[in-house]
């Protein structure tokens, strides 16, 4: 049976099984004395030395080798002992291998080191620790659990944190420590706060506080995006979505089915790939034939063409072609495709928010006559509101390109116009956007009547 990982929330419930594994007996004295100044000595139970097997060595029956258990309390980290006495603490792996001291602290259940758990320190416990480090040289307050943020963002080897974290820094010589530390003891090379996203182009207005430029290197389920985070937004909570995009393929009994040659996807707001580089690289070519890829912000098509030489896509000159330009012009002989692109989509990505109306006629333009699938991005308060608006924007504007204009339709989710049917099959909340307000998908499939010449 594989151990069972202890979280730190568990610890309350199971200090009295937490050691220490100490593999210099002549340390152990002196880290019991360290722990008993820091309250975190366990005087219930006795510290113990018995020998130790690994598990290459039980299989072989070979000698072990003596190591003593220091009982800790559930408040026991490894930040608390001087760093002279981390030198003598062997920390264990699950697989016996050993640990770095200075970055993980292991949790030894029933006094078995073959059970130790190796649990890194979380990212609030890393913030907090650097601020007490900055702390003693006068820079900021000594009690850094206040100041700790409730959420930032890791993207790459850059970390964010919200609007306003830390806005009170006492001059750029003390400011500079302490966002020094954050970097050290994130091990990230920059650190930055968080701005608004604004405009037509999405631009981010992320800040660097410390580090080089804002350039990173972020890896999503498999998928790797080279960007600048000052100017290019990324939204980790949509990573869910990106990979259900890669993966989706319709509904089994829907008569709308990819050719045997792969799926043809435009991705009308693609930006530095969000979507479409995760199409590419988690999809042979008899899944995606092709995608073709429009955004009008010329920063994001940067970032997009910097990260393609780091993921591996088959025959990528064929299968990917990228477009800078309006997205609602799609499909017309001055669009950015200049019309190469109409009726040619099994597939319209449109993933732009809060609302993402005003690129139908476009989307419908490049889907294939025949019909095809469209995946709607918006904010709703729940996901049969939005489902339902869905319906009757799209059926609208299946009648304007009809010039049927008349009347405004049946039905709520899904329904028929003059000479299609179009049907909400599938409504995917993908995050909390705003209070009381998510984000959501439509997955809206449209078949077209065909007509005989």
């Amino acid at each position: 049976m594989p151990p069972h990982r202890v979280s730190r929330r568990e610890c309350a419930s199971v200090a009295s099984n937490l050691s220490i594994v100490v593999r210099d007996l002549h340390a152990v004295k002196s880290i019991k004395q360290a722990l008993e100044q820091q309250g975190l000595f366990d005087r219930a139970r006795k510290i113990t030395t018995r020998p130790h097997h690994t598990q290459q060595q039980q299989q072989a029956a070979a000698d072990s080798t003596a190591v003593s258990y220091v009982p800790v309390l559930a408040s026991f980290d490894a930040a608390s002992l001087p760093a002279d006495l981390l030198e003598s603490i062997e920390l264990i792996a699950s697989n016996g291998s050993a640990a770095n001291g200075d970055q993980v602290i292991a949790f030894v259940a029933d006094g078995d080191l073959c059970n130790a758990q190796v649990i890194p320190p979380s990212d609030s416990d890393r913030i907090a620790q650097a601020l007490l480090r900055a702390g003693p040289s006068g820079c900021y307050v000594s009690d850094a659990s206040c100041l700790v943020p409730t959420r930032w963002e890791r993207l790459g080897d850059v970390v964010l944190f919200p609007h306003g974290t830390f806005g009170g820094l006492d001059g750029a010589e003390k400011g500079g420590i302490v966002l020094r530390e954050l970097a050290k003891g994130l091990g990230v090379k920059a650190v930055g706060v968080q701005g608004e996203i604004e405009g037509p182009t999405r631009d981010s207005k992320a800040v660097l506080m410390w580090g080089g430029d804002g350039w990173t290197t972020h890896r999503e389920n498999g998928v790797v995006y080279r960007f600048d985070v000052t100017t290019n937004m990324f939204a980790s909570g949509n990573g869910t979505e990106r990979r259900r995009m890669a993966e989706w393929s319709p509904p089994e009994d829907c008569p709308c089915q990819p050719s045997e040659t792969g799926s043809v996807v435009v991705d009308m707001y693609c930006g530095i790939g969000y979507f479409t580089l995760p199409l590419l690289a988690l999809n042979p070519r008899r899944s995606i034939a092709k995608v073709c890829a429009c955004d009008w912000n010329p920063r994001a098509i940067e970032a997009f063409r910097a990260s393609l030489p780091l993921n591996s896509i088959d025959d990528l000159d064929d299968r990917l072609e990228i477009r800078q330009g309006d997205s609602r012009l799609l499909g017309l002989p001055d669009g950015p495709d200049e019309a190469q692109w109409s009726d040619t989509a099994d597939r319209v990505l449109m993933g732009l928010i809060p609302f993402c109306w005003d690129g139908l006629p476009a989307a419908l333009r490049v889907l294939k006559r025949s019909g095809g699938w469209l995946h709607l991005h918006g904010n709703a308060p729940d996901g049969r509101e939005f489902g339902e608006r869905v319906g009757r924007e799209v059926r609208a504007a299946v009648r304007e390109g009809e010039g049927e204009n008349e009347g405004e339709g049946e039905g709520e989710g899904e329904g028929e116009c003059a000479s299609c049917e179009v049907c909400v099959c599938h409504v995917e909340g993908v995050k909390s956007y705003a209070p009381r307000v998510w984000h959501w998908v439509a997955d809206v499939w449209i078949r077209r009547e065909q007509t005989n010449g």
